[in-house]
């Protein structure tokens, strides 16, 4: 039986979303430069600024995207609850280093 190669997936932190286990690895730098505005938005997550949970959801699915090619934005909007979208953007952030002193968040 021919064994296939797997890609490795590049570290994170590991975060649970919609029943499985997710690794959330650092934005890269141009990501970092085309979700400036994104990142601006996302101060104050809630569930009444529109704004605001999409940025998150698009923050989320670019980190995301690293190791899960074939994931989209709406995928991850769909696995998105208030709770575990605040573990994956502090894992976001705090492997993108854009959270001073940030550990590794796991649920």
């Amino acid at each position: 039986m021919e064994q296939k190669a797997h890609a490795r997936l590049i570290d994170g932190a590991e975060v649970s979303m919609g029943g499985y286990t997710w690794v959330v690895p650092a934005l890269t730098f141009g990501q970092l430069k085309k979700l400036d505005a994104d990142l601006m938005a996302i101060n104050t997550l809630s569930i009444g600024d529109k704004k605001s949970l999409e940025a998150c959801a698009r923050i989320i699915h670019a980190a995301l995207s690293r190791n899960y090619a074939d994931l989209t934005v709406a995928n991850v909007s769909d696995i998105l609850d208030l709770r575990n979208a605040r573990l994956a953007l502090g894992a976001v952030t705090g492997q993108s280093g854009l959270v001073p002193n940030a550990a590794a968040v796991t649920e």
